[in-house]
C-alpha cells in the first residue's frame, strides 16, 4: 500500500513580493505584460498528484511605478508541494515569453530583446504557505473572480502569537471592514511552510514584513467601484489592524488568472 500522505492535498500559497530595478510607468508597463504571460505559464504547470496551481494573482498600491513594497503577487495552488515539482523547475523565466510559445487572445508580447531573463529587471523575495483550517467558500482561498463593476482590496496581516490570536485577529480585521460597508470581505489564515518548502534559488521574505512571518491573514474585500486602499487603511487603523503585533498591508487587484476550468 502507497503512502497515502503523499497524494493528499495540502492547499496553500506563494507570495511574491517583486520590484524593479529601475522603477518607472515604461518599466511597469514591461513587467505587466510579462507578469500576465507568465501567470498562464504558472496556471498550465502539470498537475502533480494532490493538485495543482490554480490562480495567480497580482496587487499593487494605487500609482505604482515598481518600487519596493508596491507589488504583492499570490499564487495558489490545491498542494503547496507543488514548488518542488519538475513542471515549476521548468517554468522559463526569460522576458521575451512570447518567443517561447503561442500568444492567446488578450496577450500582448513583452517587446524585450531575446536573451533577457525576468531577474534582469526585478528582484524578488517569495514565501510558501499552507492554509490551516479546511476553508470555504467565504473565505480567501475560495473567493470569487471580479464581476463587472467590482474592485478587489488586498488585506495582508502578518500576526505574532499563536493560532488561536491570529485567528481572532483575522475575523476581527473582517468583521470592521463589513461594519464600515466597505464590501465583502473574504478571510483565511496560513502558516508559513517552513523552509523545507522553499524553492531552490527564491530568496525568502524577511519573518519581520507581511508575507514573511509564522502566521498570514488574507482578507479580500470585494466591492463596487468606490471601493480603494486609502479608505480601507483608514478602517484598519481605527479597528483590529492597529493591535500590538500586527502588521499589515493594503493592495488593490491589477490582474487575475485561474487555471482553464475554473
Amino acid at each position: 500500500m502507497g503512502d497515502a500522505s503523499a497524494t493528499t492535498s495540502r492547499p496553500g500559497l506563494m507570495i511574491c513580493t517583486p520590484s524593479l530595478h529601475e522603477p518607472g510607468p515604461s518599466n511597469y508597463d514591461v513587467f505587466l505584460r510579462w507578469t500576465k504571460l507568465h501567470f498562464r505559464d504558472l496556471v498550465d504547470i502539470p498537475a502533480i498528484p494532490g493538485g495543482k496551481i490554480t490562480r495567480a494573482l497580482q496587487f499593487i498600491t494605487p500609482g505604482a511605478t515598481g518600487k519596493e513594497g508596491e507589488y504583492f503577487n499570490i499564487i495558489q495552488v490545491s498542494h503547496h508541494p507543488i514548488w518542488s515539482s519538475q513542471g515549476y523547475k521548468d517554468n522559463c523565466k526569460r522576458l521575451d515569453l512570447e518567443n517561447t510559445r503561442e500568444l492567446l487572445p488578450g496577450e500582448e508580447p513583452v517587446g524585450c530583446k531575446a536573451e533577457m531573463m525576468v531577474f534582469d529587471v526585478c528582484n524578488a523575495q517569495f514565501s510558501i504557505y499552507e492554509l490551516v483550517g479546511e476553508g470555504t467558500a467565504e473565505g480567501y482561498h475560495s473567493h470569487p473572480k471580479l464581476q463587472k463593476g467590482q474592485r478587489k482590496v488586498l488585506v495582508a496581516v502578518n500576526v505574532d502569537g499563536d493560532e488561536d490570536g491570529a485567528r481572532e485577529v483575522l475575523r476581527g480585521i473582517a468583521k470592521d471592514v463589513e461594519n464600515a460597508r466597505k464590501g465583502e470581505a473574504y478571510a483565511s489564515l496560513y502558516r508559513h511552510a517552513g523552509e523545507e518548502a522553499q524553492p531552490y534559488m527564491h530568496p525568502p521574505i524577511e519573518k519581520a514584513d507581511v508575507g514573511g512571518g509564522e502566521w498570514l491573514g488574507l482578507v479580500a474585500i470585494v466591492g463596487d467601484e468606490g471601493l480603494g486602499v486609502e479608505e480601507v487603511r483608514k478602517v484598519l487603523k481605527e479597528g483590529e489592524g492597529n493591535r500590538d503585533g500586527v502588521k499589515t498591508g493594503v493592495w488593490e487587484e491589477v490582474l487575475e488568472v485561474r487555471e482553464s476550468r475554473q
